[in-house]
């Protein structure tokens, strides 16, 4: 196209390609803006904590009988979780895993149905759980280290 001979024709083509020009980088940059929000979703996904903030008490006792609750959030920070199966206790100190014990083989000869967790107590440096009425544990919260009572 001569642009001395139809200089109206070489403005709106002028135009036209300033366009395809703005809409190849806005493409590009909708790429990239779009790329680093799925990339942040994953990151942030990788941080979340193994248990759910809304799922925690704050109070020094727990029925999980009678409580949606699962776990105790005590005085120095650390958060003890019951997990999904009942009976696994993980402690811990914001993202990272303390402790963990599983009471899955515990007291099982005494134990005539399936044993969970149905309750907590944190009381000064122990948890206290009981399993069934008569299987109970005391946790040293420094540790992990667990005693048992069973079938009493």
């Amino acid at each position: 196209m001569n642009c001395h001979l139809q200089p109206t024709m070489c403005i709106s083509h002028g135009l036209a390609s300033v366009k395809s020009q703005d809409l190849f980088l806005n493409s590009c940059l909708a790429f990239v803006f779009a790329y680093s929000i799925f990339g942040m979703m994953i990151l942030n996904g990788c941080s979340q904590a193994a248990y759910d903030n809304d799922l925690i008490s704050t109070e020094k006792e727990l029925n999980l009988v009678f409580s949606d609750k699962r776990g105790i959030k005590g005085d120095d920070g650390v958060v003890y979780f019951v997990q999904r199966d009942g009976l696994t206790l993980t402690a811990y100190k914001g993202s990272e895993v303390k402790w963990t014990v599983n009471f899955s083989k515990t007291c099982e000869e005494t134990t005539v149905k399936k044993s969970e967790i149905q309750y907590m107590g944190l009381t000064g440096e122990k948890i206290q759980l009981i399993f069934t009425k008569r299987n109970f544990a005391n946790i040293d919260v420094r540790d992990g280290k667990t005693t048992y009572r069973c079938g009493y």
